[in-house]
């Protein structure tokens, strides 16, 4: 397991116990598999969830981690948790793993690698009901399923708060008076759900207020800094002062474009505007610092609350409709205003 996941499941735990699926202990590699137990008292709910993880040292997961084993530790649930650690298992692995187990429901971490219809195949094998975070499911694979459901951000609102953080600055994105923001997009994974919807919906809050939206560059680079910098490195050689605005999809990829335009001596806040998505400690400091405009806060202690609360009704057998198998917790936008009651 990572450093970080490892010790939210230390911390405070009254049991912890190396279960492997494949006999590995922590930290060695392979599939990792560890029950954490929180002892049960009068009043509290009881059940086994099973968590299946991919390798993460990112700092949302592990805020939402914690909180999400403050919650269960006082409902007095037990927690089997999946750790793919090198990529060895899949996680449709970790679910018959977690079903072997005698999990009641698991929480499934979606990400860029994962793939989901085998994931969504495990559940239903296993007839396992499921909370799945991360990566946001297509409508398609959720109605296929009516015993999971998904909670996240919405990528209409992540999007929209982009585009209202541009239009909060000084010259509303608009640097040269012409009332054409002219930007380069640098998407994250451009096949998740919630991509495509704040890239679709950060152009389309700019249009509804009032101005003309030019692309100048569109590119997805992941989750990678280097890509991203190389990305705006290239639209800013190729259009120079045309470029207002740099709409980044992850505050990963938004701090590898904010060395491309410092190394084309370009200032954020003065003749160029950068947003993120996601909070990251690192694109914290740099909005305090004045070195980005500002981004996209993705609550964990929120997520974490929805998840045990449709973690309790997955237990009890309930099946979700289709307006009910998407729940998505709001999103904060982020700036020079309010940072500081961010950073930690």
């Amino acid at each position: 397991m990572t450093k970080r996941i490892l010790a939210f499941l230390l911390a405070g735990a009254l049991l912890f116990a190396t279960t492997g699926c494949t006999g590995t202990a922590p930290g060695s590699g392979s599939a990792q598999s560890a029950q954490w137990q929180t002892g049960t008292q009068a009043g509290q709910e009881q059940g086994t969830i099973g968590l299946c993880i991919e390798q993460t040292d990112d700092l949302f997961w592990a805020d939402y981690y914690s909180e999400l084993q403050t919650l269960l530790q006082n409902k007095g649930y037990t927690l089997l948790v999946q750790q793919n650690e090198d990529g060895s298992a899949t996680q449709a692995d970790q679910i018959k793993a977690c079903a072997a187990q005698g999990a009641g429901a698991v929480i499934v971490n979606l990400t860029p690698s994962t793939d989901t219809a085998k994931v969504v195949t495990a559940l239903k094998n296993a007839e396992l009901p499921a909370v799945l975070v991360g990566q946001e499911p297509t409508r398609e694979l959720m109605d296929s399923y009516d015993r999971m459901v998904y909670v996240g951000g919405n990528g209409v609102q992540a999007g929209t708060l982009q585009a209202e953080l541009v239009l909060g600055t000084p010259t509303k994105g608009d640097l040269n008076g012409d009332g054409v923001i002219s930007y380069v997009m640098i998407q994250g994974n451009p096949e998740d759900v919630g991509t495509k919807l704040s890239t679709e919906y950060s152009v389309k809050a700019l249009l509804d207020a009032g101005f003309k939206a030019d692309q100048l560059a569109m590119q997805a680079a992941g989750w990678d800094a280097d890509f991203a910098k190389q990305i705006c490195a290239a639209a800013l050689q190729q259009y120079g002062a045309q470029v207002e605005v740099v709409l980044c999809g992850n505050d990963t990829v938004a701090m590898g474009a904010l060395q491309a335009i410092q190394e084309a001596g370009r200032t954020v806040g003065s003749d160029i505007y950068l947003v993120g998505i996601g909070a990251m400690s690192d694109a914290l400091a740099k909005i305090k610092a004045g070195q980005m405009t500002g981004t996209v806060y993705h609550d964990p202690a929120q997520q974490a609350e929805k998840t045990a609360e449709l973690l309790k009704k997955a237990l009890k057998g309930t099946t979700f409709s289709k307006d009910e198998q998407k729940v998505y917790v709001d999103d904060t936008k982020i700036d020079a205003d309010n940072v500081a009651q961010y950073i930690h």
